[in-house]
């Protein structure tokens, strides 16, 4: 499963959100914000969704409206990193 906390001082953890119940990554996930959204990226496990990368975003932490998977043919067994430089998400 995939959880998301949060913190304001990294001492305290809030247990703020499961995006979905039928969200699973064997990988570490990649977080980033862009024009004020919070964007995830993850790999996907079990046997339909094995090394299909998906990303998602939310305007407040804990609703995830948005899943989609960027392209069908993409596919990894490595984890996901997510950056963003000059108004682009990497």
């Amino acid at each position: 499963k995939i959880y998301v906390v949060s913190s304001t001082d990294g001492l305290k953890w809030e247990n703020i959100s499961e995006p979905n119940t039928n969200w699973s990554s064997d990988h570490p996930i990649g977080v980033t914000v862009f024009k004020e959204k919070l964007f995830m990226a993850h790999v996907g496990s079990g046997s339909k969704y094995n090394n299909d990368i998906f990303l998602a975003w939310s305007e407040d932490g804990r609703n995830w409206p948005r899943l989609s998977i960027p392209e069908v043919s993409w596919k990894t067994d490595n984890s996901i990193c997510l950056a963003t430089f000059k108004d682009k998400i990497y």
